[in-house]
């Protein structure tokens, strides 16, 4: 079949379509992607190398001459040609064999996904997301085993994906797979499996969902707070703390969440839902929530430093509880990405420790180990307590499956919360344990 060439120019409509203008070449982006989109062009693999060359020229050109077509409220009306955009980019990006077509093409989807519809938060491009994970082939990759691994391209694309929100793509995706990446703890694909690369595109998804409730909202998580795995949490949670990120007056308590996760338990539906449970119970107590996730002892210090300067300060308020999760045992609690970024029982009886339980929380908080056996006589919550006696240690002797969290006022002015939690085991399902430390002794 003949083809013309695509640089020709395109007769005006004379009806519809989008009025964006690129000069005399393309009289409007709309014909020119009814032409370009159509089956002389894109079906069968039938572009050839050097006209998909000029289709990137043409489709960054198109993207360079809008500057609200890059941002996360773009007009709806301009849907149907991110869709368009979206999908040609991504025939294109299987067909090409040229490494700076791909990195184009991976830049173009990068920019894609990142838009969503002001009404109903779905892009256009979301077909893309899902086929990264159900049609592309896994490769080798520094960031997972091989079976789960993300291909060249796709993980190109998702680099130019979280370029778009200004964030550091490798720290991302080191914190995405070391937060899930155990292939049999969800359903989910074909293979009976859940892989990495799925909680990588979770987290994309909400990463966008944030970045439209407010504009720089996953960068400031980050940053100021260490949190990478944002589809770990109840939607609202994460608003929540933006909204409040001025909020210096109100009492607040803390949920602090190892990034290390080989099980990925902390994306599961009971972990969701027993975060959402405390965060109701919080708001109606008057209380704000910190999430903040943690990659070795040091970083926790460096969040706990960022809080106290940003909250305690000028408020004079401390902590009034805390939540600590991550896998353990009872002579260690993960707090990290590498399973040697642990609190051990020898850290808890540091002066360390003590002057820290002491700056950074208030006297009587209670601070939960969402974590299994830690709770067992003797062992790390009951040698934290014994050392750190201003606060309240609570923790389960068993493994624990899921949790359920109860704050209830300490019926005492600006004591802090009581906080229980009802622990149970898969192995032991009708069994729910709890043990309550304070002073090394058993409450």
């Amino acid at each position: 079949m003949h083809r013309e060439g695509i640089g020709l120019a395109i007769p005006p409509q004379e009806k519809g379509g989008l009025e964006t203008k690129l000069g005399t070449e393309y009289q409007t982006i709309d014909r020119l992607f009814d032409r370009l989109d159509g089956p002389a062009y894109l079906e069968n693999d039938t572009l050839r190398e050097e006209e998909i060359d000029e289709l990137c020229t043409t489709i960054l050109s198109i993207l360079d001459a809008d500057p609200s077509l890059d941002h996360i409220f773009t007009d709806p009306k301009k849907f149907k040609l991110w869709n368009r955009l979206s999908k040609t980019a991504y025939k294109c990006l299987k067909q090409t064999a040229s490494e700076e077509n791909a990195r184009r093409l991976s830049h173009i989807l990068g920019r894609t996904i990142k838009i969503a519809d002001p009404e109903t938060n779905i892009s256009p491009a979301d077909g893309v997301l899902d086929n990264l994970v159900d049609r592309w082939p896994w490769s080798d990759s520094k960031y997972a085993p091989k079976h789960t691994s993300l291909s060249e391209k796709n993980e190109a694309v998702l680099r130019e994906y979280c370029n778009q929100f200004g964030l550091d793509a490798e720290s991302l995706f080191r914190a995405w797979f070391a937060s899930h990446q155990s292939i049999n703890f969800r359903l989910g694909t074909k293979d009976g499996g859940w892989h990495p690369v799925q909680t990588a595109l979770e987290n994309c998804l909400e990463m966008r969902r944030l970045e439209r409730h407010r504009p720089g909202a996953p960068k400031m998580l980050v940053n100021d707070f260490g949190v990478h795995c944002f589809s770990r949490y109840p939607k609202g949670m994460l608003d929540d703390q933006i909204d409040q990120m001025e909020d210096t007056e109100t009492p607040h308590g803390v949920v602090i969440t190892s990034i290390g996760d080989h099980n990925g338990i902390s994306y599961a539906g009971q972990s969701v839902n027993s975060l959402r449970s405390l965060s109701d119970q919080a708001k109606k107590l008057g209380l704000n929530i910190r999430v903040i996730e943690t990659n070795g002892k040091v970083d926790l210090l460096k969040k706990l430093l960022f809080l106290d300067r940003k909250y305690h300060r000028s408020s004079g308020q401390k902590i009034k509880f805390g939540i600590i999760s991550g896998h353990g045992n009872e002579e260690v609690l993960e707090i990290g990405m590498d399973r040697s970024a642990v609190i051990t029982t020898e850290d808890v009886l540091t002066d360390e420790f003590r002057t820290a339980s002491k700056r950074f929380f208030e006297t009587g908080a209670y601070i939960a180990l969402n974590s299994c056996l830690t709770g067992k006589e003797g062992k790390l919550a009951q040698q934290a307590s014994a050392s750190m006696p201003n606060l309240h240690f609570v923790a389960s002797p068993d493994t624990v499956n899921s949790v359920i969290y109860t704050l209830t006022p300490s019926g005492e002015g600006g004591a802090p919360p009581r906080l229980s939690v009802s622990y149970q085991s898969r192995f032991k399902p009708r069994k729910k344990s709890m043990r309550s430390y304070q002073g090394g002794e058993r409450k």
